[in-house]
């Protein structure tokens, strides 16, 4: 299965990579069945985005955590991750990000929980343990509630067994 990313080649604005690890302890089938994973500009305008599905896998369902590499723009930017279950958001956690020119690759580390499932935050605001707080910057601490962040977000595309990225 692959995270199906939009991507725009030719001429732009500078650009770096995000390793995104989606974690947390919601269910897959249960309470999500999809991921959707929104890179945005400092305005919150959309820079990339895709989503992964996590019962499209046979029999066989994916369970998080799950690691994305996005291409993102230099300066800040909101890496946003949405739990859909129909179509339907039903858990949304973001983080905010700098991308130096520096060429190296950032980490984001995004936890979607039970406890934040149909909460909705304020602009400028994430679910963290149930209660609306200000979106943390990428160098803060993330409790993945349910599974430990891994060391690094890792990068590369989700695929089920036996697919080629």
């Amino acid at each position: 299965m692959l995270l199906i990313l939009m991507a725009i080649a030719g001429c732009g604005p500078p650009s770096d990579t995000v390793l995104v690890e989606i974690c947390g302890d919601v269910r897959i089938s249960e309470d999500i069945d999809a991921v959707r994973i929104s890179i945005l500009n400092a305005d919150r305008s959309e820079h990339r985005t895709g989503t992964l599905d996590l019962l499209n896998c046979g029999s066989e369902q994916l369970a998080l955590p799950q690691n994305s590499e996005l291409e993102a723009p230099v300066g800040d930017i909101w890496v946003v991750a949405q739990g859909l279950q129909g179509g339907v958001e039903v858990a949304h956690t973001e983080r905010r990000l700098n991308i130096e020119e520096s060429g190296k690759a950032q980490d984001a580390v995004l936890s979607l929980t039970r406890a934040c499932m149909r909460i909705t935050c304020s602009l400028g605001q994430t679910c963290i343990d149930g209660a609306c707080e200000q979106a943390p910057w990428a160098d803060e601490e993330v409790s993945c509630s349910g599974g430990a962040a891994s060391e690094g977000a890792g990068g590369g595309t989700a695929t089920c067994e036996g697919e080629a990225p």
